[in-house]
Protein backbone atom coordinates (compact mmCIF):
# COMPACT_ATOMS: atom_id res chain seq x y z
CA UNK A 1 0.00 0.00 0.00
CA UNK A 2 1.37 3.42 -0.94
CA UNK A 3 2.08 5.87 1.82
CA UNK A 4 -0.59 8.54 1.98
CA UNK A 5 0.24 12.11 2.85
CA UNK A 6 0.08 12.52 6.60
CA UNK A 7 -1.75 15.31 8.38
CA UNK A 8 -1.38 16.01 12.06
CA UNK A 9 -4.58 16.62 14.01
CA UNK A 10 -5.76 16.87 17.58
CA UNK A 11 -8.79 15.17 19.05
CA UNK A 12 -10.17 13.61 22.21
CA UNK A 13 -10.94 9.97 22.93
CA UNK A 14 -12.39 7.99 25.82
CA UNK A 15 -9.47 7.26 28.15
CA UNK A 16 -10.27 3.53 28.23
CA UNK A 17 -10.20 3.29 24.43
CA UNK A 18 -6.98 5.26 24.28
CA UNK A 19 -5.40 2.96 26.86
CA UNK A 20 -6.43 -0.14 24.88
CA UNK A 21 -5.04 1.27 21.62
CA UNK A 22 -1.73 2.05 23.32
CA UNK A 23 -1.70 -1.43 24.84
CA UNK A 24 -2.15 -3.00 21.41
CA UNK A 25 0.61 -0.84 19.95
CA UNK A 26 2.99 -1.84 22.75
CA UNK A 27 2.12 -5.52 22.53
CA UNK A 28 2.56 -5.59 18.74
CA UNK A 29 5.63 -3.34 18.86
CA UNK A 30 4.00 -0.87 16.49
CA UNK A 31 3.65 2.88 16.45
CA UNK A 32 0.44 4.22 18.00
CA UNK A 33 -0.57 5.97 14.77
CA UNK A 34 -0.40 2.64 12.89
CA UNK A 35 -2.86 1.02 15.30
CA UNK A 36 -5.11 4.07 15.19
CA UNK A 37 -5.07 4.05 11.36
CA UNK A 38 -5.99 0.35 11.34
CA UNK A 39 -8.95 1.07 13.61
CA UNK A 40 -10.12 4.03 11.51
CA UNK A 41 -9.61 2.09 8.25
CA UNK A 42 -11.78 -0.75 9.58
CA UNK A 43 -14.47 1.70 10.67
CA UNK A 44 -14.50 3.46 7.30
CA UNK A 45 -14.70 0.15 5.49
CA UNK A 46 -17.66 -0.84 7.66
CA UNK A 47 -19.44 2.51 7.24
CA UNK A 48 -19.00 2.58 3.48
CA UNK A 49 -20.38 -0.96 3.14
CA UNK A 50 -17.13 -2.11 1.60
CA UNK A 51 -16.88 -5.06 3.96
CA UNK A 52 -17.82 -7.64 1.34
CA UNK A 53 -15.46 -6.64 -1.40
CA UNK A 54 -16.36 -6.00 -5.03
CA UNK A 55 -17.15 -9.61 -6.00
CA UNK A 56 -19.61 -10.17 -3.16
CA UNK A 57 -21.17 -6.74 -3.67
CA UNK A 58 -21.78 -7.55 -7.35
CA UNK A 59 -23.26 -10.94 -6.41
CA UNK A 60 -25.55 -9.30 -3.86
CA UNK A 61 -26.70 -6.77 -6.49
CA UNK A 62 -27.69 -9.64 -8.81
CA UNK A 63 -29.61 -11.38 -6.04
CA UNK A 64 -31.44 -8.21 -5.03
CA UNK A 65 -32.32 -7.48 -8.66
CA UNK A 66 -33.77 -10.98 -9.06
CA UNK A 67 -35.70 -10.62 -5.82
CA UNK A 68 -37.15 -7.36 -7.12
CA UNK A 69 -38.31 -9.06 -10.32
CA UNK A 70 -39.78 -11.92 -8.29
CA UNK A 71 -41.70 -9.46 -6.12
CA UNK A 72 -43.09 -7.68 -9.20
CA UNK A 73 -44.24 -11.03 -10.66
CA UNK A 74 -45.95 -11.89 -7.36
CA UNK A 75 -47.74 -8.52 -7.29
CA UNK A 76 -48.96 -8.98 -10.88
CA UNK A 77 -50.24 -12.47 -10.04
CA UNK A 78 -52.08 -11.13 -6.98
CA UNK A 79 -53.68 -8.36 -9.08
CA UNK A 80 -55.02 -10.97 -11.54
CA UNK A 81 -56.67 -12.96 -8.75
CA UNK A 82 -58.48 -9.93 -7.29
Amino acid sequence: MAMAEREQFSSQLDSGMLFRLREIADREEREFHEVLEDAVRGYLKYRTNDVMGPEMSAYLDVILERMGRFQKMRELREQKTE
